[in-house]
């Protein structure tokens, strides 16, 4: 059973990552997210990397890379080229944590591509191109939360199979009433658009989902009833004693005639024995019609009861079927705004942030703005913390230790960044210092190593600083 918890391709314990391969690490510290090493804070992803002379070739080939996109941008005064480089470091950001995960790194990249490629697309499309555009984003979206909450809710056995078949289907009414309110929304409706006639058929499909859940939940509680003697064993009357029969009287035999009779004698005690007899026959009548009556109000009384145990036995069912498929659809709806929701709305908005720190570096660059330096930075925080957030939600792991790795990278790239900013813009910036390049050595540079070079002499003095000789 899939799980929040658990990894999305294996069994994996979540310390099982290998070390970096120097000596003195402590690979049991390594998370399988972790991008760096915690004993010697080297880069993971090429640990492996032989020979290890190429290791620092890959990573000054990459920061050279990055820093020719920043010139390119300010020479030709287009956000073409660090847009490009802000795809590929955000495509590191959100695959990198993920590589010991199978083909979901894969995914990610992919979906990140994605979503820059459609931003790009957003920004020269025409009011309808751009309606379509977000449509069929939606309507892929929900889709895909369907699929994903129905993998997750059939795979619940301990909820049980009508259930979870519940849950699957009745998924399908906030999924199609989701959609439909998407293109109503007074907020959205410029984005979503859907024909009217579509419209009406999601509507539509949304209350035969709702309908179709309950027959089946309904169906299922029969099939669990279809024992008929299950009211009787487990309803909450019992069934009721046989009634106690009316003795049917005994006929008395006829009296013999003793001594001479006369003939109206004779006539008078036959019709005497004529009226015992009618009399009797009445009687046994009314006897069986009691008997009859008390069989047939008794059989009124067990119908009852079965009847009144049948519908407690069923509701019960009913019951319990609605609350496994309760259980289900909470559980399966977390997962699956988790791991679809989340990642479309993260990378939706990595994208747009990534095109707008493009947009504001190029203005910075070539103007040299200081609200458009502050606009590139929120920018760029925004878009990592979105790419960042896209990896948590998708690796299924813990959250708190996801976030703790996730901000751990985030500080060493962090620390890194900086090195290169300094280093890129004094390479970079001495060209136009001297009119050679469009990009000049300013107050970031400054700012940048000097903060850098602070920071080493503070560690350097706190880790060589004399202790006191004990006495």
């Amino acid at each position: 059973m899939t799980t929040l918890t658990a990894p999305i391709t294996s069994a994996r314990d979540f310390r099982s990552a290998a070390g970096c391969g120097e000596e003195g690490c402590d690979a049991e510290l390594i998370d399988d997210v972790d991008v760096y090493c915690h004993s010697h804070d080297r880069f993971l992803p090429l640990a492996g990397a032989e020979p290890r002379r190429l290791r620092p070739v890959l990573a000054f080939a990459w920061r050279a890379a990055v820093c020719l996109a920043f010139l390119l941008t300010a020479a030709v005064d287009d956000a073409l080229p660090v847009f490009l480089a802000a795809v590929a470091l955000g495509g590191a950001v959100v695959a990198l944590p993920l590589r010991r995960f199978g083909a979901l790194a894969a995914y990610a990249l992919a979906g990140w591509v994605l979503a820059g490629g459609g931003a790009l697309l957003l920004q020269a499309s025409d009011r309808g191109r751009l309606q379509l555009i977000w449509t069929a984003l939606v309507v892929a979206t929900a889709v895909a939360w369907l699929l994903q909450f129905a993998q997750d809710a059939l795979e619940r056995a301990d909820v049980g199979s009508a259930a979870a078949l519940v849950a699957s289907v009745f998924a399908v009414a906030p999924a199609a009433l989701a959609v439909s309110a998407a293109a109503v929304v007074p907020g959205a409706r410029h984005l979503v658009d859907l024909p009217t006639g579509v419209s009406n058929a999601v509507l539509v499909l949304a209350c035969a989902a709702a309908a179709l859940a309950l027959l089946i939940a309904t169906c299922g509680a029969i099939a669990r009833t279809a024992d008929w003697t299950l009211p009787y064993r487990e309803g909450p009357f019992s069934r009721p004693d046989p009634p106690r029969r009316i003795a049917t009287p005994r006929r008395r035999p006829p009296r013999r005639l003793t001594g001479a009779q006369q003939l109206p004698d004779r006539i008078g005690r036959a019709v005497l024995a004529l009226a015992e007899t009618v009399a009797f026959a009445a009687h046994a009548a009314t006897v069986m019609a009691g008997n009859a009556l008390l069989r047939a109000w008794y059989w009124c009384k067990v119908g009852f009861v079965w009847a009144v145990n049948w519908t407690w036995c069923w509701a019960r069912a009913m019951t319990v079927i609605v609350a496994g498929a309760a259980r289900a659809t909470l559980a399966a709806t977390l997962l699956a705004t988790r791991v679809v929701l989340v990642p479309v709305a993260a990378l939706a908005t990595a994208g747009w942030g990534a095109l707008q720190f493009a947009r504001n570096t190029t203005t910075y660059l070539t103007e040299g703005s200081l609200p458009g330096l502050f606009a590139l930075l929120g920018a760029g925080a925004l878009t990592a913390a979105a790419l960042h957030v896209t990896w948590i939600a998708l690796c299924r792991l813990p959250v708190l230790p996801a976030v703790r790795s996730a901000g751990r990278t985030a500080s060493i790239s962090g620390a890194n960044g900086l090195l290169m900013v300094a280093a890129g813009g004094w390479a970079i910036g001495l060209l136009g210092t001297f009119h050679h390049g469009p990009i000049r050595v300013g107050w970031v540079t400054v700012t940048t190593t000097l903060l850098l070079v602070a920071t080493s002499v503070w560690t350097y003095v706190r880790q060589h600083r004399r202790r006191p000789v004990l006495q």
